[in-house]
């Protein structure tokens, strides 16, 4: 089968637009991980040495990101993987995660 090209309603166009719809929630999926992932960085610069449980109320509270479901465990589980600026060493007394800028 033939295409037209003079065809105003070819079958090509119709996927082109049903693929760039569902490409829209990626770019909102990766604003939101770069966001919270520079909101990460710039917190733990500014206070080194806090803990994840110091982090998720700062971010929750202080810079409004309440709509992420931000909670101490699961900073504890991104930062490791996606905050390789950070370095992470435990308290002796409490044995909780620290988090403190590379140097």
């Amino acid at each position: 089968m033939l295409l037209d090209t003079n065809d105003e309603h070819q079958p090509l166009s119709i996927i082109g637009e049903w693929c760039s719809f569902y490409t829209m929630s990626g770019a909102q999926k990766t604003a939101r991980y770069h966001r919270l992932r520079n909101e990460i960085i710039d917190y733990v610069n500014a206070h080194p040495y806090c803990s994840a449980a110091q982090i998720v109320a700062a971010l929750s509270i202080d810079r409004r990101l309440k709509n992420y479901g931000l909670t101490a465990r699961k900073i504890g589980f991104f930062i490791p993987r996606h905050c390789k600026e950070l370095t992470v060493s435990r308290d002796a007394r409490s044995g909780t995660r620290l988090y403190a800028p590379a140097m």
